[in-house]
Formats: structure tokens, sequence, C-alpha cells
């Protein structure tokens, strides 16, 4: 467990209608982390500040299930989830290995396009 955050928590930049923010996947991802996690504080997937809070006390568990729940499939398993908690220069998923390329690929269709570019003209 960390140290509690030093400051109030900031204030979100910009606040979504409680509908959209139900179908979000962060909120998608703070009810499967209340399920699966045991995400303490995580009532409400919409409450940004209970998601926030999670985040910052609580690194390990919360880097966790953001590994979890976004199926990192990587080569070599890590050790652990953070190393070192020295901010700046932590380090994080010490001796895990992934391929970048099998991740942002993995979940196209066949027929898909695999990579779209555009530049300033459009």
């Amino acid at each position: 467990m960390t140290t509690p955050h030093p400051t109030p928590y900031p204030e979100p930049f910009f606040t979504p209608d409680p509908k959209t923010a139900a179908r979000s996947r962060i909120a998608d991802f703070a009810r499967w982390a209340a399920r699966h996690q045991g995400a303490e504080g995580i009532q409400d997937p919409t409450d940004y500040r209970a998601l926030y809070r999670w985040s910052v006390t609580d690194l390990e568990g919360f880097w966790a299930a953001v590994w979890d729940y976004f199926d990192i499939d990587a080569t070599t398993e890590h050790e652990r989830v953070l190393a070192e908690e020295t901010m700046p220069g932590a380090r994080w998923f010490p001796g895990a290995t992934l391929n970048y390329g099998h991740h942002a690929l993995r979940n196209l269709q066949p027929d898909a396009p695999a990579i779209t570019a555009l530049d300033e003209s459009g």
C-alpha cells in the first residue's frame, strides 16, 4: 500500500453525461475490477474519485488489475507488478516481455484493414 495522495484529488477536466459514463471502457474496467480484483471502494463504476483513489493508494493492485483486464499476453511473465516505487524511475512488471505488434493487431478480423494511415491532407 502506498502513501495516500498528499493533495486533494483533482477535478476531472471533462465529465460525460451519466449514460455515456456508464457505457465507457473505464466504467467497464471498474465493474470488472470490483468483481474480480476486490477493488475496495469501487461501488459505482462511474465514480472517478474512487477509481483515482485506488490508482494512487494501491499501485500494485491497480496495475495488476489493468494487466489482467486487458489480458496482456506476455511471452515471459512478470516477477511482480512494481519492483521499485520511486517516481520517476519506477520499474513496472520486471521480467515480462511481450510483443507490441501482437497486442496491437490481435483483435483484428481477418478481412479488416490492419493499419489506417492519415496525414495532414486527410
